[in-house]
């Protein structure tokens, strides 16, 4: 998306005035109530134990709301800017990006979500 804005007025520079940035964030394994009444009791004290609090979890969200020192089109985890993967290197190919953006105009036109 970052790419899309940068590439939508390089006339008008709107990419570089604007404050838009484009950021995936992941938030990690957070303990909350999604998942409650799901996790067995026994697992529950392990679960405690490798969880962040939802307070802690947010804390990557509002990094990517607030700092202007991060970059658009970065992936942030932990509070930091991670290199981007996905299964076999997926998030890195242009080719599957292409792929995906197809696949979503066509929902969208469809009104259908497989």
């Amino acid at each position: 998306l970052q790419r899309r804005l940068r590439a939508a007025a390089p006339d008008s520079q709107l990419a570089a005035e604007t404050s838009l940035r484009c950021i995936s964030v992941t938030p990690g394994f957070a303990l909350t109530n999604i998942a409650a009444g799901k996790i067995p009791t026994p697992v529950l004290p392990l679960v405690w134990l490798l969880a962040r609090s939802p307070h802690t979890a947010a804390h990557v969200i509002k990094m990517a709301c607030v700092d202007p020192n991060v970059p658009g089109g970065s992936y942030l985890s932990n509070c930091g800017v991670k290199a981007s993967e996905g299964a076999d290197g997926c998030s890195n190919q242009r080719e599957v990006w292409r792929a995906l953006w197809e696949l979503l105009e066509k929902c969208g036109e469809d009104a259908r979500y497989p």
